[in-house]
């Protein structure tokens, strides 16, 4: 199969109750109309879904029943970075001392993507244990 056998398109998640929304639209990639499984991807500090489609586009081409979902990070400031914008899914406030960090946003992008896994299973029908998070940071 090749590249064009993919249908890419974008959406914008509209029901978040959180506070953040994602920076970008949505990026989902399907071979299959009626995918049975999906893989949402969360990209890491200052990237974008677009950084990982290539990744998520070969998961779907290996596993044709399965849809791939990358949403972007809100943009948000990041202590750590003296407070420079920058996508990211919580706030980190020391790179060198972690567990002393309150991951600010934290709660808020849990409502992001829990809003986001929800309309993954109303819009494919996809049973909840078939769907993978994953991410790279």
């Amino acid at each position: 199969h090749s590249l064009k056998d993919f249908t890419v398109h974008m959406a914008a998640s509209n029901k978040s109750t959180s506070a953040l929304k994602f920076s970008q639209e949505t990026v989902t990639i399907a071979k299959d109309k009626k995918p049975t499984a999906a893989v949402i991807w969360m990209h890491g500090l200052g990237d974008t879904a677009a950084g990982w489609t290539d990744v998520v586009r070969q998961i779907v081409n290996s596993l044709p029943f399965v849809v791939g979902i990358l949403p972007t990070a809100p943009i948000m400031s990041i202590t750590s970075q003296g407070g420079q914008k920058n996508t990211a899914w919580h706030d980190i406030e020391d790179f060198q001392n972690l567990l002393n960090n309150k991951f600010e946003h934290k709660e808020a992008t849990k409502l992001l993507i829990d809003n986001l896994i929800d309309e993954t299973i109303q819009k494919y029908s996809i049973h909840p244990s078939r769907i993978v998070l994953g991410g790279f940071s």
